[in-house]
């Protein structure tokens, strides 16, 4: 396991909240033609469309007590690197072989930046108001083998166990019934990762079934949380 700290260049500026007195980023409806579209995806995402549609980017940050959760960009690749290398990552989501920047950038640029315009939302990078401090990223993320999205959230292990995975994920669940359009969202985990288990059970998720994705050997755990 490679260690990749960047957090000394984080903290000269690179990874700034938005300023709030001046709508850096705001939701922008965008028409598309789509013809032939490539396979794209958050973390496995495979839906195509050919048709022409409009989509709204909902791209405006999003704000809990302590969070707040912008879109991913490109710039946080190396964010991400550390984040897809760290301990609880590759314990309970898997090693996905990407070891250094310009892997992660294609990573970010092929897997996770198109779900944003076919969709109009995918993954947010956490960040804590206090200190403006990365903590991880939640997201809704496209993925082949389920029937509908499902809800994603991966955090540096330092910030784990204090409530923040909960606040960031209950809001992005508010955000994508009242804006996104959705009506269900299903959520996988590992079986040996109970701390998810448990968090998923307090949100309101409700165990639907073992399952083995495509291009996955593992079984994993499916779990449905329907709009209210």
């Amino acid at each position: 396991m490679i260690v990749f700290d960047d957090r000394h260049w984080l903290r000269r500026g690179h990874y700034q909240l938005p300023d709030h007195s001046e709508k850096i980023v705001s939701q922008s409806k965008v028409k598309r033609r789509r013809e032939t579209f490539v396979t794209s995806m958050s973390e496995e995402t495979s839906t195509s469309t050919t048709a022409s549609e409009t989509v709204v980017i909902h791209d405006a940050p999003l704000e809990t007590e302590r969070l707040i959760l912008r879109p991913i960009t490109l710039a946080d690749a190396a964010l991400y690197l550390r984040l897809m290398n760290s301990p609880g990552w590759l314990k309970y989501i898997g090693d996905r072989h990407v070891y250094t920047l310009p892997e992660c950038e294609t990573y970010v640029a092929e897997r996770m930046l198109p779900q944003w315009t076919r969709l109009g939302y995918g993954n947010y990078i956490a960040f804590r108001k206090s200190d403006n401090e990365p903590i991880g990223a939640i997201g809704i993320f496209s993925r082949p083998g389920l029937d509908t999205v499902d809800l994603g959230f991966a955090l540096f292990d330092e910030f784990t166990r204090q409530g923040y995975a909960f606040e960031g994920a209950h809001r992005l669940l508010t955000e994508s019934f009242a804006t996104f359009g959705l009506s269900k969202i299903q959520a996988i985990t590992d079986p040996e990762n109970i701390p998810c288990q448990q968090l998923l059970t307090k949100l309101g998720f409700q165990f639907v079934e073992n399952l083995v994705l495509p291009n996955e050997t593992k079984h994993v755990l499916v779990y449905v949380y329907t709009k209210p």
